[in-house]
């Protein structure tokens, strides 16, 4: 195979692989198959899997290929022998029905070519393929078993994996031939679709009882193996095995007797016209019940004398202890009766690799250091498994560290900057607070010359002139902007020593001196987040001032009316209240009495 191509070199392999045999067929060579020790129909051949083999039959008139089996060596040798059995009663296609797919509306069997990875291949009519004839060979890779179509020089990757995943797919569903001449490059692949569940193709529906009869033949015939060589008996054990496995798939009960009664009735129910020897009879049923005796395989029970008890219905029960202990012995024929095809396991590689002459299946005796050996080598295998995974882990674990410690490092990096950029804004908001403090003095220090200047000029005035109305004005207002502000001590400067408050305007319900006010003013910039407060509308008269002001506390927004009576240039009384939001109304907890 091509290495380091995948697939497409796989398929390269393929083409060249397939005009080799077409020009072999071409003239008259046939290829070469891979014998198994016992027949040349018989084809064993290794698989991709470790220790794993295949074995196949090829019929050897029509070429055309069974899959029998897979698995390790032993297992297949045994399989063998009961596939000689089978094949050599005539239901060998019974129980390894031939591959098939479904092409041109028809089950098409495949035929042995045996050339390199080219298993067998499928093709319109009988006669010796060409390269140019459109084919789909069965090719064993790396990958597993492969289905391809081939024509010419384009071939198109159908479906791989394992056997049973190839055996009767509906080809004509897939449109191979228009897929193969349409395709862009030589050598393309597609997505298989298998067939409905429960579907299958016509002529391949299988007779479950039918099954059961042709395996329950081959494991009569399979007994004769344990007979003692050159027993008397055992050369006409086969025909009478035959007839028996008939009997049981016929439902015919136990037969008790005589051998000679035993061999009449069984040629009555199976519709011979002469009854079989009985002395013949007699010797196989004492070869039966030897083995019986020997194997917990009871098929014959003697019970006085010459009178013989045949247990018939046992045999024709599947969950019969009978048929159990056939089973039991044989796990391959368990094999044939699930249909089951699984490559060799990781136990039998071991055995295989700690004892490779062993060519048989062990004995429980002779399993017990193997068994030893492949614990203990599972247990290396798991060892080395676990420390390789360990390894892996330390060196996705230190890239993982690696990359974490340079995000770290990018971070640290980043957050140096964002400190020092936080450090600058500090300086500045620094600088930004200590101006705005001086020019708020500024403006407290402008505010007070100019109250003084209004104060000057409404008493030379008089108090109900217009400049002390003003004058009131400006001492609302610098009162308002001090408490927004929380500049207390311009507070303490607008208001007089005996200030009185009512409602809620000031922060509590009554205040009685101005210490209480400046108290309650503390409170509140200790409790609420900084205010803000806009004056929307000032109306003064003689010595009051009503002003209209909206305060703003964090998100808070309130309107209040407040009315200030002045004496003296100073707040010396106050009244106020909230104002709804559509400004509909106005409550006054406690009005200014006339």
């Amino acid at each position: 195979m091509s290495e380091g191509h995948g697939w497409t070199g796989d398929l390269l392999d393929v083409l060249t692989q397939w005009g080799e045999y077409c020009d072999a067929a071409s003239a008259g060579r046939a290829a070469s198959r891979r014998r198994s020790d016992h027949g040349e129909h018989l084809v064993l051949f290794p698989v991709w899997q470790p220790e794993s083999y295949a074995l196949a039959f090829v019929d050897p008139v029509t070429e055309h290929v069974s899959f029998l089996g897979e698995g390790a060596l032993p297992k297949l040798l045994e399989l063998e022998k009961m596939a000689r059995h089978a094949y050599g009663a005539g239901v060998g296609e019974t129980l390894f029905p031939p591959l098939s797919v479904r092409l041109d509306g028809k089950d098409t069997r495949l035929r042995w070519a045996g050339s390199g990875s080219i298993l067998a291949f499928a093709a319109r009519g009988l006669a010796p393929p060409t390269r140019s004839d459109p084919v789909v060979v069965l090719a064993l890779l790396r990958s597993g078993y492969n289905l391809i179509a081939l024509r010419g020089d384009r071939a198109l990757l159908i479906v791989q994996g394992r056997q049973r995943d190839l055996d009767e797919l509906e080809l004509d569903r897939l449109l191979i031939w228009t897929r193969l001449r349409e395709q862009v490059k030589p050598l393309a692949r597609i997505e298989p679709q298998r067939p409905c569940a429960g579907e299958r193709p016509p002529g391949r529906v299988i007779d479950e009882r039918e099954h059961f009869g042709a395996l329950l033949r081959v494991a009569l015939l399979a007994l004769i193996d344990d007979f003692p060589s050159g027993a008397r008996g055992r050369r006409d054990a086969v025909s009478f095995m035959d007839d028996l496995a008939r009997l049981a798939a016929l439902g015919v009960p136990d037969i008790c007797g005589s051998s000679k009664h035993i061999a009449a009735t069984m040629a009555r129910a199976l519709g011979h016209h002469e009854p079989r020897d009985s002395r013949t009879t007699n010797a196989v049923l004492a070869l039966l019940h030897q083995h019986g005796e020997q194997h917990d395989e009871v098929i014959v029970t003697k019970e006085s004398g010459q009178r013989w008890y045949l247990h018939t219905e046992s045999l024709s029960q599947l969950d019969s202890r009978l048929f159990k202990a056939l089973l039991r012995r044989r796990p391959v024929l368990r094999s044939i009766l699930v249909r089951d095809d699984e490559p060799a396991t990781q136990e039998e590689i071991v055995a295989a690799r700690l004892s490779p002459a062993r060519r048989k299946v062990l004995s429980f005796g002779e399993q017990a250091p193997l068994l030893l050996g492949c614990a203990l080598s599972s247990e290396w295998d798991l060892r080395q498994q676990r420390e390789d995974e360990l390894r892996k882990a330390r060196a996705n674990h230190a890239a993982e560290l690696h990359t974490l410690r340079a995000t770290i490092d990018a971070l640290t990096e980043r957050l140096g900057d964002a400190n020092a950029r936080n450090d600058i804004l500090a300086a500045e908001l620094a600088k930004a607070d200590a101006r705005l403090d001086h020019l708020q003095r500024h403006a407290d220090l402008l505010v007070q010359q100019l109250s003084a200047a209004v104060a000057e000029t409404a008493s030379l005035e008089g108090p109900n002139s217009s400049a002390a109305v003003e004058s009131n004005k400006v001492i609302v207002q610098s009162f308002i902007a001090a408490v927004a502000r929380r500049d207390h001590v311009t507070v303490a400067a607008l208001v007089s020593p005996d200030f009185t408050g009512h409602g809620f305007a000031l922060g509590a319900l009554r205040i009685c001196k101005r210490d209480e006010l400046i108290n309650a003013l503390t409170r509140d910039a200790e409790d609420l987040p900084p205010r803000g407060a806009r004056v929307e509308s000032l109306v003064a008269e003689e010595d009051s001032v009503a002003a209209r002001t909206v305060w703003r506390v964090g998100e808070l927004k309130m309107v209040q009316i407040q009315i200030y009576r002045l004496q003296e240039n100073q707040l010396a009384e106050a009244w106020g209240d909230n104002v709804d939001q559509d400004e509909t109304r106005v409550v006054a907890a406690n009005s200014r009495p006339a």
